[in-house]
């Protein structure tokens, strides 16, 4: 009793949320204020329904000038407040902006679109632009680089042991940079400056963005590496590496620095050079006297007549392999043209302008291009045949539209729903399986079968 009677005092608020659906998009962005370049800013953008979400919002990808846009692929954080007395409901996603120039920046506008109970087609929410500003401190100016985060880590590793070391043998220098909340991309590289007496090899840098679960990324690590070959006796010391950093907890520059490295070497009378030096010569070397162009170019003899015939027989076929070769590309974008591949790239293409009736001609061409594919009579029998329900009910949506009455009446198809089906139905019938030079060698079938009629006497929009 007391469960029935719980329900009953629940009814109410859900049948307003069913009279009147809404939803909102909010975003703000954090910090607010100026930032340093390199410091990440998080723009939060907050869905919220009155029903609930039958799935994820489709989140826009955002391009910035002089700044990394990232949507991290962070689980969604749940949303649930009370407005104005009704209670919504809904989910939270960031994108990471990484700035690198000083300047102001405004985040581009975008659409989120979102399909929530009791309302049938999608709603795009506007996503409004924002604006910020990166700059860099007067301390770190000049530097060439700039480093912005909350904690850095230097260190590094040397392998074998510096002990009883002969000519000949190599050291391993390996430097690790570590950072929180930055990419490694943004990290500087270290220069292994050379050592009189050593050969420097300076290997490719490694880089790693680290993430831990439920948490997401948490920071990039580099490591920077060079071999040293000692080539004679002495002691050496590696440079010490210095790299200044500005801690954001802090407000201040902050410095890393690993100290010089020092070793002794050796002689090794075994050790023989892999490219030995020439011997010096024991008298001064005399210069020839500069003798004429002519004799310059009789000392050439046969290459030069080889060079000139060259050039001769390059000049006279050059024609004859241009055109062989400009008639071997017109005749491959001729096939391609014809192929299954740019039939469907049409259709693609026709989806995102958006126009129906370009849709349904593109459609019919591409199907016209697929073995696999019967005849279909109406786009709602291609969509049952596809078994896709989003597919079937965007070809449904498609041809109402087309042959409406009254004409004029906006189509409310999604565009993205359209071109996630066809690629399925483009799979199913088995016309992606190959690459597209492949496809492009493939010409119509010249007896078509008989049952299956041109589409241009079915439709007459073809």
């Amino acid at each position: 009793m007391k469960r029935i009677l719980a329900i009953l005092a629940l009814l109410p608020g859900f049948l307003h949320a069913q009279d009147d659906p809404q939803a909102i998009l909010r975003s703000r962005l954090e910090p607010s204020g100026p930032v340093l370049v390199g410091q990440p800013v998080r723009l939060h953008v907050d869905v919220l329904v009155t029903t609930w979400l039958t799935r994820a919002p489709e989140y826009p990808e955002l391009e910035l000038d002089g700044a990394l846009v990232l949507l991290p692929d962070e689980r969604p954080r749940n949303l649930t407040e009370r407005i104005e007395g009704q209670n919504w409901y809904g989910l939270s996603r960031s994108y990471l902006i990484y700035p690198q120039e000083p300047r102001e920046y405004q985040t581009p506008a975008g659409e989120v679109i979102v399909r929530m109970g009791q309302v049938q087609a999608p709603v795009k929410l506007s996503l409004e632009p924002s604006n910020f500003r990166a700059r860099i401190p007067p301390e770190a100016r000049g530097l060439g680089y700039f480093v912005a985060t909350r904690q850095l880590t230097l260190e590094q590793d040397l392998a074998p042991e510096l002990v009883e070391l002969k000519v000949g043998a190599s050291i391993r220098r390996t430097i690790s940079m570590s950072a929180e909340q930055t990419f490694a991309m943004f990290l500087p590289p270290v220069a292994f400056d050379p050592v009189a007496g050593l050969s420097v090899y300076p290997d490719p840098p490694r880089l790693e963005n680290r993430t831990e679960d439920r948490v997401g990324f948490v920071g990039g690590l580099r490591q920077d590496s060079a071999v040293y070959v000692i080539q004679q006796p002495g002691t050496f010391h590696l440079p010490e590496i210095q790299l200044f950093w500005w801690d954001l907890d802090a407000g201040r520059m902050r410095e890393a620095r690993l100290p010089e490295v020092e070793f002794e070497a050796t002689p090794n009378p075994d050790y023989v050079p892999e490219i030995p030096l020439p011997p010096e010569p024991e008298t001064e070397d005399i210069l020839p006297a500069k003798r004429p162009w002519w004799h310059q170019l009789r000392s050439l003899g046969l290459p030069l007549v080889l060079a000139l015939l060259l050039a001769v027989v390059l000049v006279l076929m050059l024609p004859k392999w241009w055109r062989s070769w400009s008639a071997r590309l017109a005749e491959r974008r001729r096939l391609y043209k014809a192929s299954e591949a740019a039939a469907f790239e049409r259709l693609r293409q026709a989806v995102r302008e958006g126009d129906a009736a370009n849709i349904m001609r593109q459609l019919y061409q591409w199907l016209d291009r697929v073995e696999a594919a019967p005849g279909i009579p109406t786009l709602r029998a291609l969509g049952r045949f596809s078994g896709d329900e989003n597919l079937e009910r965007e070809l449904s949506i498609l041809q109402s539209f087309l042959f409406a009455e009254p004409r004029g009446v906006r189509w409310e198809g999604s565009r993205q729903a359209l071109l996630q089906g066809l690629n399925r139905l483009r799979r199913m019938v088995g016309a992606d399986s190959g690459p597209v030079r492949n496809q492009a060698k493939r010409l119509p079938l010249l007896n078509p079968p008989v049952n299956r009629p041109p589409r241009r006497d079915r439709f007459g929009v073809l």
